[in-house]
C-alpha cells in the first residue's frame, strides 16, 4: 500500500508527463492551435499542467517532503546559463536554428 507521500509523488510524475505531452503538441501543431473540445491552446494547456504540478509539489511540501520555499533562484539561474550554453553549442552544430 502506498503512503500519501508516495501517492503524491506519483501524481507529480504524471503531471510532468502531461507537461511534456502538451509541449510536444505545441511543437507538432503549433503553440496557438486550439483543441476545440477543451477551448485552450497547446501552450495554455501546458501552462495549466505546469500549475497543476506546482499544486501537487505544494501538497508534497505540506506533507513534509519539502520544507520552506521550494523556489531556489540560484539553481534557476544556473540552469538558464547551462541551457543557453548547450543551445549555443547546438546552434554551432547546425541542429538548432539561430
Amino acid at each position: 500500500m502506498q503512503s500519501v507521500k508516495e501517492h503524491l509523488m506519483i501524481i507529480a510524475m504524471e503531471e510532468c508527463c502531461e507537461i511534456s505531452h502538451e509541449l510536444s503538441k505545441a511543437i507538432r501543431f503549433g503553440p496557438d492551435e486550439v483543441y476545440e473540445m477543451i477551448g485552450l491552446s497547446n501552450i495554455q494547456r501546458a501552462l495549466k499542467e505546469y500549475n497543476q504540478l506546482v499544486a501537487v509539489l505544494e501538497m508534497l511540501r505540506d506533507h513534509g517532503v519539502f520544507s520552506g520555499d521550494m523556489r531556489d533562484q540560484k539553481v534557476i539561474d544556473e540552469k538558464k546559463i547551462k541551457v543557453a550554453e548547450y543551445m549555443d553549442y547546438a546552434m554551432r552544430l547546425g541542429v538548432v536554428a539561430k
